[in-house]
């Protein structure tokens, strides 16, 4: 008997409607930049990490990390690269005044990851190369900072898909 009532519940109510959604479609362009960010946020974290291990075991050189380091840049490099072409496709598309800020703030922090990558990477020649502990620690530092950058720079980037949907189709197929 409690069904009948609640079956008939919904002739009780007006149907409210939703407001029709603007859709929103993104080039396929979008679809690169995800997959290409994921190295440049690994790759520094894992140079640090074996570097700190490097150290601790007093071992000094290291050609294996000279070239994860130059990956390290290609990747940050294609990262910002990619990330200046999705920005370029999708700054006309309708985006709140706080979202375009936080996308302008990923935008430049993405090409300064990159020069600081070069910077990181450039440290890591000098140590090689001078043979100095105070190059290998300051190349231990750049890469923590730079870690903590790209860290940083993933969690706006978060926010710019799941807080404002930007780079998500919406309402769309």
């Amino acid at each position: 008997m409690n069904l009948w009532f609640f079956a008939l519940a919904h002739e009780a109510h007006a149907v409210v409607q939703s407001p029709p959604m603007l859709q929103v479609t993104y080039p396929q362009v979008v679809k690169i930049h995800p997959p290409v960010v994921h190295f440049a946020i690994v790759l520094p974290i894992l140079l640090f990490l074996i570097e700190v291990y490097k150290l601790l075991r007093g071992e000094e050189k290291g050609g294996v990390s000279l070239l994860v380091s130059l990956l390290m840049v290609i990747s940050v490099a294609s990262a910002a690269l990619t990330g200046w072409v999705v920005h370029e496709r999708i700054e006309s598309l309708p985006i709140t005044a706080e979202a375009e800020a936080v996308l302008h703030l990923h935008e430049r922090l993405g090409i300064t990851l990159f020069v600081f990558s070069l910077l990181v990477l450039t440290l890591k020649v000098m140590s090689l190369k001078i043979s100095r502990r105070f190059f290998s620690l300051l190349y231990i530092l750049g890469l923590l900072l730079l870690s903590g950058g790209v860290l940083y720079q993933g969690y706006l980037g978060g926010r710019l898909v799941y807080q404002y949907s930007v780079g998500v189709p919406v309402g769309g197929r």
